[in-house]
């Protein structure tokens, strides 16, 4: 999972903002401390602000056609729900999903590829994500509304 921004009025706290590229080249441990910290404290914000909603942005590389971006990326941001609901204790009514695919990507999106038309796999394991946004963020809101 990967947090974008920061929260907005309503949906504040103390701690800080954790930003965890899951492809941060990190050796295993130290990485893996550093994923679980920010994953716990996504889920403590998600909690401690039960009437907040937040929208799961599925995402995908550049790789198959339009709709099956669009269905893997559904499908991305639904397991992402399902894992906070079912195993962290989330309110599914908190919790908005959007499918974009790549080409309805607003998120920063890395190269994945290049100009001969190959795949170029860091950039295309970057965009395969879910992008947790405040459901009052702008970017959000465009998502949400269509």
């Amino acid at each position: 999972m990967r947090a974008v921004g920061r929260p907005k009025s309503g949906f504040r706290d103390d701690e800080q903002q954790h930003d965890v590229e899951e492809n941060s080249g990190e050796a295993g441990e130290e990485r893996e401390e550093r994923v679980e910290h920010a994953h716990h404290c996504g889920v403590h914000l998600l909690n401690k602000y039960p009437d907040h909603k937040v929208l799961l942005a599925g995402t995908t590389a550049t790789t198959w056609n339009k709709a099956m971006n669009i269905e893997t990326s559904r499908l991305r941001a639904e397991t992402v729900k399902n894992i906070l609901v079912n195993e962290y204790g989330v309110s599914a009514d908190q919790l908005i999903t959007a499918g974009l695919g790549d080409d309805n990507d607003p998120f920063p999106r890395a190269e994945d590829v290049d100009a001969n038309g190959n795949g170029v796999e860091p950039g295309a394991t970057h965009n395969r994500r879910v992008v947790i946004v405040d459901a009052e963020d702008a970017t959000a809101q465009q998502v949400i509304n269509g």
